[in-house]
């Protein structure tokens, strides 16, 4: 949960706690601050709107201390391209501006001003010349909330200690792009015998070939790397679909829905409205987050993860079986993305980097770390569609970087339904030149129709082994009709 429920920190020198809200600019055609800065230069002052999260619970203190604020100016910072600013403070308006008040407004959200929470006036905005790696971090140790109370003189309070789960199992179950609905390619439990049904459940098609290579009383995780549904149908039909085929898979794995971990898709989470402009579909999305409201519904349904908690984030386990640690890392990389033209892109923007660098140090030769997301960091064709445009994520290096400075070894997605395994090779700029590599794996899609499958692709899973030495990866392509599958990769890094 975004919640900044950490104490307030006190100006050692101003005697007072210091205001910083964040913001970004939601489209490349608007600059946030230039927006502002006109309009100062016109009116003598401009409003501007702090679109606080629903999920932003203020404490009581809190609620105080933006009544009683009275230094002169605030900080806004952007951490997308590292700048801070200094905005002089002439008032906090609670109340929504109307009438002549709307012309201090910029006109890119002015139709959207019923959605923001506050208002600041400001009489002048100033890029300051350093932006402090303090406030950065505080902002990336809160989960990046639209603001804190904070001063560059204070440290971070103690970590808490890592608590890792205990894991019986070794190995982890890995599904792609599942596509219930008018894109499913299984067999559904209520259509079972139907007159000349030829398909089975994706259940009873993982299990069997599970049973085939001895291993299915040895999964431990079952992870799913997103378009659990088609389209963003999230009916109330669909979802009892999917609820009830993944929970039948859990059961028959023997694993407790807890130990599901669901990555959210483009399917899942969808961002553009084809009804709006980029700018206001932009700006409103960006507010409150509502577009992903449906998918954390979903996935407190099942697996029981708390509706407001973050979607990119880390897990931690003990495997007790081979005495070796897994650092799972989760990213959504279906946030807004503020491009014309890249909307079906990927990007996890700075929560999902910020999520890569919470992982500590690497504790020592037994940890393994994997990371999960949904779209491409990678090519995966030969030759990309032009048309249908490349689908990698618009932020892959520094996705692929932080990772490698991690020592993440294994990032898996799906997306494109294309089976594909690449390294990425990173040289350090040391007189050294250190190499250090990740590998990639595209894994395909493991229940969407044939319509949907490109270049002879048939449907596929992975298996990962996790054990001191490294993980071991098993790529399946399995049948709908339930006859045995074929091993396409065996590969250990």
């Amino acid at each position: 949960m975004e919640n900044p429920s950490r104490p307030l920190y006190k100006d050692k020198e101003m005697g007072s706690n210091m205001l910083i809200l964040r913001f970004r600019d939601p489209e490349e055609t608007v600059d946030t601050i230039s927006s502002h800065n006109s309009i100062i230069e016109n009116l003598g002052n401009v409003r501007w709107g702090w679109w606080k999260k629903e999920t932003e619970q203020l404490s009581e203190e809190q609620i105080v201390f933006f009544k009683n604020y009275t230094e002169k100016y605030v900080y806004l910072i952007n951490r997308d391209l590292n700048k801070l600013y200094k905005a002089y403070l002439s008032e906090i308006c609670p109340t929504q501006p109307s009438g002549d008040q709307l012309s201090q407004v910029p006109t890119y959200y002015r139709d959207s001003v019923d959605k923001v929470y506050m208002w600041f006036l400001f009489t002048k905005i100033e890029l300051l010349d350093h932006y402090p790696d303090e406030y950065d971090s505080q902002f990336a140790d809160m989960g990046n909330p639209t603001f804190i109370i904070a001063n560059l003189l204070n440290k971070h309070q103690e970590k808490n200690k890592l608590l890792r789960k205990p894991l019986e199992k070794d190995k982890i179950l890995v599904l792609s792009d599942l596509h219930f609905g008018e894109d499913y390619g299984f067999c559904l439990h209520n259509e079972l015998h139907n007159a000349g049904q030829t398909k089975v459940t994706l259940t009873r098609a993982l299990l069997d070939d599970l049973q085939a290579l001895k291993i299915e009383n040895e999964i431990g995780l079952l992870v799913i790397t997103g378009d659990f549904t088609t389209k963003g149908d999230w009916s109330s039909s669909q979802k009892i679909k999917i609820l009830t085929e993944l929970h039948k898979l859990s059961t028959a794995l023997n694993i407790d829905k807890n130990k599901i971990i669901a990555v959210p898709g483009n399917h899942d989470i969808v961002r553009c409205n084809a009804t709006e402009t980029l700018v206001s579909n932009n700006v409103n999305k960006l507010t409150d987050n509502s577009f992903e409201d449906e998918f954390r519904s979903f996935v407190t349904q099942l697996n029981g993860r708390e509706y407001d908690k973050n979607l990119s984030y880390n897990d931690y386990y003990h495997i007790e079986k081979n005495n070796v640690n897994l650092d799972i890392t989760i990213l959504n990389s279906c946030k807004i993305v503020p491009y014309k033209g890249m909307s079906e892109f990927g990007s996890v923007g700075v929560e999902g980097i910020d999520t890569i660098r919470k992982l500590n140090e690497k504790e020592n030769e037994n940890t393994q770390r994997i990371v999960f997301l949904h779209h491409h960091l990678l090519p995966v064709y030969d030759i990309e569609f032009i048309e249908r445009q490349p689908s990698l994520s618009i932020d892959s290096v520094r996705i692929l970087k932080s990772a490698l400075s991690k020592n993440i070894k294994l990032a898996m997605h799906g997306h494109q339904h294309v089976f594909n395994m690449a390294k990425y090779n990173l040289f350090d700029h040391t007189p050294e030149w250190i190499d250090r590599n990740i590998t990639v794996i595209a894994n395909g899609s493991t229940s969407v129709s044939n319509k949907r499958l490109v270049n002879s692709e048939r449907n596929s899973y992975s298996v990962l082994t996790i054990n001191t030495k490294g993980i071991n990866i098993i790529v399946r392509e399995f049948r709908r009709t339930g006859f045995p599958g074929t091993t396409v990769l065996d590969h250990n890094i």
